[in-house]
């Protein structure tokens, strides 16, 4: 046997090599694994930041462009934005309760900045404002102010780092419907005199009188028109000869030149011809900035620029789109700027239309917007018609005349049908047809008044309009139990529109309260030109008068309580001319409308009246309120069948305007 056998390695070394051998293998296993997971990572980047942007939960660059410098730094700050933004509300609380508004709403700024897309803290900051801080003020500028500035933390700002949310349209759209629109903030009035300026600044004087058609095509080209107003001048040479003429009269292409054309062409313009006195190097300058506006040779030219000039304004201004504006027009109705209500549509159905298909959309806040479409048509309805007399120097002076705009009730019927079909259709209780059971109690409400309101109007094509929705509620509002027409709808149109009417007049107080408002649409249609309107009313109150002396289920006593219709005409005259809430315009144009009989049977009571009000106007009270012709032949023939008016502060009087 050689000395020199195999070699036995020692099993401990043998134990060691494996080891090594193992640990290379995880070691490499492990680095594979990381490197897969690396990879695996990186694959998924893209998917989950589109994820992160499907659901608005970064700021997508590409949509909104540049961050500020102060929102890009306060983003930087990690998990500590948290910790900033609770007690940042705390503090808010604190500089609430200390009346330190002004410091407050810096803090406001800066709550939105730390968390720019948590839409529920822009919601509560523009909320906390309009409502909350505003009452702690107590004239109309300092509520008006912190109104607007809760509007303009969402509309100018928040919708800009959180297009897609829908809770931001849908508190907008509350804030313009309940806290301009209602009436539930004593300076409500104010609110609304205060927004209608700002909208006919831009917009110019609407003439009152136009048909729908008439009223879309009215602000069709502001839709159409280029906003960008340079191009438009260096593009147009007509546009551009026209600029110059204006700067020689001190007017440039800007929001000054929209001013001067919302105050002096307007048709209240003409009142300056009443006037007993005017300045005269004031009124030089004015009439030659007119004559440049009014040639007949730059008229479409100034129309381009009006357009244009417009258009961009209301994006600058008010955020708003001309191009859908004029889609809201044509499919809801000739929808009037200046109020609230329009305003209100305005971001509901923005906010109904670009939300559709979000991720995070939460289901109360898409039915609530699409609740405030109903909302604003609704109230469109009952007071959407303004007349306005602005003061743009101090828009809470202004003159405003808030009317019933019947002609929307066709637009609101099918509102109602449409949204009621898209939130209720997969609801076992909706019936084809109807506005589905969430919204079908209110909607028959609606009809009914609407019935009574166009059986009123008198003209063929409301009548017709009446009786196609006392039909509809005839088919479709039936019995729950026995699916039976009502036996409210088998009687005739006028027998149902008089009990309609007869529930709100069952006395004789109430029966005048009830003409007297007819009248006062009647002379209201006609303060603003509107003659056939003046009739039609007319007609429909002198029917209730007839209808409310014959019905037999009155008592005797409280017929004969009824005063005759020409008094009842003649006594409503008088009260329109007291009322303040009447212009001195509409007045004006009353007076130049009415009847001689009329005018002669007042014109001796209310000659102070006329005096006081030219006083205040500083105009000719023989040119805005003339005698009428045969006074003395008329005063000699009926000396004592004329009765003296009743005064606006007396008992009475005070009857009819409730």
């Amino acid at each position: 046997m050689s000395v020199h056998g195999p070699i036995r390695v020692p099993e401990y070394l043998r134990l060691r090599e494996r080891a090594q051998r193992r640990d290379w293998l995880i070691q490499t296993g492990a680095v594979a694994g990381a490197l897969a997971a690396v990879i695996g990572a990186a694959l998924l980047v893209g998917p989950i930041n589109q994820i992160r942007k499907d659901y608005e939960l970064i700021i997508d660059p590409h949509q909104i462009g540049t961050l500020p410098a102060d929102i890009s730094l306060v983003t930087q700050m990690g998990t500590l934005r948290g910790l900033a933004i609770v007690v940042g509300f705390g503090r808010a609380e604190e500089l609430k309760q200390d009346g330190r508004f002004f410091e407050l709403m810096q803090l406001s700024s800066w709550l939105c900045k730390l968390a720019p897309q948590f839409d529920k803290v822009w919601q509560y900051n523009a909320w906390n404002q309009a409502y909350n801080i505003s009452v702690c003020e107590y004239t109309a500028e300092g509520r008006w102010k912190w109104v607007q500035n809760g509007i303009r933390l969402i509309r100018d700002q928040g919708l800009i780092y959180n297009p897609k949310s829908n809770g931001l349209y849908k508190e907008l759209a509350y804030i313009f419907w309940h806290k301009i629109g209602e009436m539930t903030d004593d300076h409500h009035y104010d609110y609304k005199r205060a927004l209608a300026v700002q909208m006919e600044r831009v917009l110019g004087a609407k003439p009152p009188t136009l048909t729908e058609e008439e009223e879309i095509e009215w602000f069709r080209p502001v839709a159409e028109a280029d906003p960008d107003v340079e191009a438009l001048i260096a593009a147009d040479p007509q546009v551009a000869a026209l600029v110059q003429r204006l700067g020689k009269v001190g007017l440039n292409p800007d929001a000054r030149l929209l001013d001067f054309v919302a105050r002096y062409m307007r048709p209240q313009a003409e009142v300056r011809r009443l006037r007993k006195e005017v300045d005269e190097a004031t009124q030089e300058t004015t009439n030659k900035r007119l004559a440049v506006l009014q040639d007949e040779r730059a008229v479409d030219a100034r129309d381009r620029l009006l357009a244009s000039l417009r258009a961009r304004e209301l994006h600058a201004q008010f955020r708003m789109d001309p191009k859908w504006m004029l889609h809201l027009m044509e499919k809801y109705g000739p929808a009037d700027w200046r109020t609230p209500f329009g305003q209100t549509l305005y971001w509901a159905t923005l906010g109904d239309e670009v939300t559709r298909g979000v991720k995070k959309l939460d289901p109360s806040d898409a039915m609530n917007t699409a609740r405030f479409i109903m909302f604003a048509m609704q109230n469109t309805v009952q007071r959407g018609r303004y007349i306005i007399e602005p003061d743009f120097d101090e828009p809470f002076n202004s003159f405003i005349n808030i009317l019933p705009d019947l002609r929307f009730i066709d637009h609101t019927h099918e509102t109602a049908l449409e949204i009621g079909k898209q939130q209720d259709a997969d609801d076992p209780e909706f019936r084809e047809g109807t506005s589905g059971p969430r919204y079908w109690t209110g909607h028959v409400n609606f009809l009914r008044n609407a019935i009574r309101d166009l059986y009123f109007e008198g003209d063929v094509r409301s009548m017709a309009r009446a009786r196609y929705y006392y039909e509809y509620l005839r088919d479709y509002d039936v019995d729950q139990d026995t699916g039976e027409t009502k036996p409210q709808y088998i009687q005739p149109l006028e027998t149902f529109v008089f009990s309609i009417w007869r529930e709100a007049a069952e006395t004789s107080r109430s029966a005048t309260a009830a003409i007297g408002s007819l009248l006062d649409r009647a002379l209201s249609q006609l303060s603003l030109g509107n003659a056939d309107g003046f009739e039609a009313a007319l007609a429909r109150a002198k029917w209730v008068h007839k209808k409310y002396s014959e019905d037999p289920s009155t008592d005797p006593n409280e017929r004969r309580m009824l005063q005759p219709f020409p008094r009842m005409l003649r006594d409503w005259v008088a009260i329109f001319m007291q009322l303040p809430s009447n212009s001195s315009y509409m007045k004006h144009r009353l007076w130049e409308g009415l009847d001689l009989e009329v005018r002669q049977d007042v014109y001796d009571d209310l000659l102070p009246v006329f005096k006081e009000i030219c006083e205040f106007e500083g105009w000719d009270v023989e040119k805005a309120f003339r005698i009428p012709p045969g006074m003395e032949e008329a005063r000699q023939r009926r000396p004592k069948e004329r009765e003296p008016v009743r005064d606006v502060d007396s008992e009475g009087t005070r009857d009819f305007s409730q």
